[in-house]
């Protein structure tokens, strides 16, 4: 296979058929597109999850991929340009400081889509004010923080996820099936 002729929507069924591998054009065919599949869990089907967003930038436009049980409810970035932008395009109130969002009622989980070293110290103040988590990676700059944050998700009940993508979509957990059963790879 090349690359090229690879369609993502149906590769791993014609794996399934037995037609040859190639897993660099595989890996390169998922890409990130299984992101809308993977942010957060679907909950029940009465229920939609509201999200807040901590940060309005590139990144976090590209997080916005929701299940329909969920929607955005908020946005917090200082930048508030980028705040009023997001808030517009999406619908949903805008701050400019974090911490005015995460007192917000309706705000039930949060994207952390921030520069690397605000993700620890938004992660515990989210999860202290009883907000479920969703990080980009990495998950903190050192492993003391990653341990605060570890704790803090334990202490106060709270689901967290770290953005490591790959490892979170359907589409990987079937590949990781294939190789474990030496279908692909050597």
């Amino acid at each position: 296979c090349s690359s090229d002729l690879i369609d993502p929507a149906n590769y791993l069924e014609r794996l399934e058929e037995g037609e040859p591998s190639d897993l660099d054009a595989l890996i390169d065919a998922i890409g990130l597109h299984n992101l809308r599949n993977s942010v957060f869990i679907d909950c029940t089907a009465n229920d939609q999850v509201g999200i807040g967003y901590i940060a309005a930038g590139r990144r976090a436009g590209q997080l916005v991929g929701l299940p329909r049980d969920a929607r955005i409810v908020a946005v917090a970035d200082c930048n508030r340009q980028h705040a009023e932008a997001f808030g517009a395009k999406h619908s949903c109130r805008v701050y400019q400081d974090y911490r005015k969002m995460l007192e917000a009622k309706d705000v039930e989980a949060v994207v952390v889509a921030t520069p690397d070293h605000w993700h620890a110290v938004q992660t515990i103040m989210a999860c202290q004010a009883g907000k479920d988590v969703y990080v980009e990676k990495p998950l903190s700059i050192t492993v003391v923080e990653g341990r605060k944050m570890v704790e803090a998700a334990r202490r106060h009940d709270r689901v967290t996820q770290v953005g490591t993508h790959r490892r979170s979509t359907e589409a990987y957990h079937r590949l990781a099936k294939y190789v474990q059963a030496d279908k692909i790879g050597k």
